[in-house]
């Protein structure tokens, strides 16, 4: 049997005044900064990712040099970020309620939404290839990353902010482990 509910007066107001909130766009040099902070932090998640994938593989042989090199990419990345973001306070832009913030950090973010996981998946690329699962989506968004780094505005903030050394040799580190990668492993360069 149903019960009935009693009903609440509903109080109807006329004339109500809401104020509405204008959200400001924020500066082009703002937006690049936050580009530049989200494609740093999204590639030494990837970078992370990608190292797991490794600590996990039972089957697999990693030569010490490229270890190495995969550790050094990872730091280079944090201290590049350590060096440009660690002192700025970011309470000037509101990021979850601004488009144009998150239309910026959406851009780098699907780049590499395949690699960001707690628990690597296995792809139907990575059991055709027989490579540990979260291989392919990790490596694949690395080199989505770093080619992110030949685009101009972030080339011209990279010189703005001093870390056009740290940059370069972070990119060489990078393109020698995935030249590694695709002449030993799996092809992720298009001739």
């Amino acid at each position: 049997m149903r019960k009935i509910k009693k009903t609440e007066k509903r109080e109807i107001k006329i004339n109500e005044k809401k104020e509405i909130k204008f959200i400001e766009k924020p500066t082009e040099s703002e937006l690049d900064a936050l580009s530049l902070k989200t494609l740093l932090l999204s590639l030494e998640i990837v970078i992370g990712n990608h190292q797991k994938v490794w600590k996990n593989e039972k089957d697999g042989y990693l030569n010490t040099y490229y270890k190495i090199l995969l550790g050094r990419c990872k730091n280079l990345t944090s201290d590049i970020y350590n060096k440009c973001y660690d002192d700025v306070k970011d309470q000037d832009i509101e990021y979850e309620e601004n488009f144009y913030t998150r239309e910026v950090m959406q851009a780098h973010i699907k780049d590499c939404a395949n690699s960001i996981w707690e628990k690597a998946p296995m792809t139907l690329e990575d059991k055709l290839q027989r490579l540990p699962g979260g291989f392919t989506d990790t490596v694949h968004s690395w080199n989505k990353l770093i080619k992110n780094f030949k685009l101009d505005r972030i080339k011209k903030l990279v010189n703005e902010l001093n870390i056009k050394e740290e940059v370069q040799e972070l990119i060489k580190s990078s393109e020698k482990y995935l030249d590694m990668v695709d002449r030993e492993i799996m092809k992720i360069k298009t001739a």
